[in-house]
């Protein structure tokens, strides 16, 4: 059984290990990720992994905020 975090049960409760954010060493993020088209553009690359870290952390810091996950 998985348990959240302040959330009680009579269960047997797991404790949860906090989840680290993603980090991107490079590109911008503007919130779309663009197709890579048929030749390599590795500016194109950086930026869609730093939007998937940046979205990734957007959506922890939610969860943590709300109490489903621990900080």
């Amino acid at each position: 059984m998985v348990k959240f975090w302040r959330v009680r049960s009579k269960k047997a409760q797991v404790l949860q290990a906090a989840i680290a954010d993603l980090t991107a060493a490079s590109g911008t993020a503007d919130d779309t990720v663009a197709d890579v088209g048929a030749s390599f553009n590795q500016t194109t690359l950086n930026n869609n992994f730093k939007d998937l870290a940046t979205k990734n952390n957007a959506i922890l810091a939610a969860l943590r905020n709300a109490g489903i996950i621990v900080p």
